[in-house]
């Protein structure tokens, strides 16, 4: 089993794209764990690199998120859905100095510019963490 998640880019929705995102080697255990995602690949036989492992509509999945964002505290606001986990995502990933191209490619943007957007994000933090030392 491959160490990626490949997504499929919703906003391109009159053509097929996908990205793959790298995952941890817990992280593969783990959703074999809850998912039995090898039992699935087993099941389909000829697996297809592009072919979903569950059918899910997008209410279902958004359903899923939200429960697991409920379990883990998160609290209200607007960072409480997809999009603010996918944000976090990327500020965490400049934070770990993952460069802006590999972010890019991972995250599916067309221009670097809009990758670019979470070290802007990450200078901001530095600097009101910085201004307490001054205070």
């Amino acid at each position: 089993m491959e160490q990626t998640l490949r997504f499929r880019s919703l906003k391109k929705r009159d053509k097929l794209v996908y990205r793959d995102v790298p995952i941890p080697t817990e992280l593969v255990v783990t959703l074999d764990d809850l998912f039995g995602v090898r039992d699935i690949l087993m099941r389909k036989g000829s697996y297809k690199k592009n072919q979903p492992l569950w059918s899910w509509s997008r209410h279902h999945a958004w359903f899923l998120v939200k429960g697991v964002m409920s379990k883990a505290q998160i609290p209200d606001g607007a960072h409480k859905k997809p999009m603010g986990l996918r944000h976090g995502y990327g500020v965490a990933a400049v934070r770990a100095q993952i460069p802006l191209n590999m972010i890019q490619k991972w995250m599916g943007h067309a221009d670097i510019t809009t990758t670019a957007v979470y070290a802007k994000v990450l200078e901001e933090s530095d600097r009101i963490v910085a201004a307490r030392m001054w205070n």
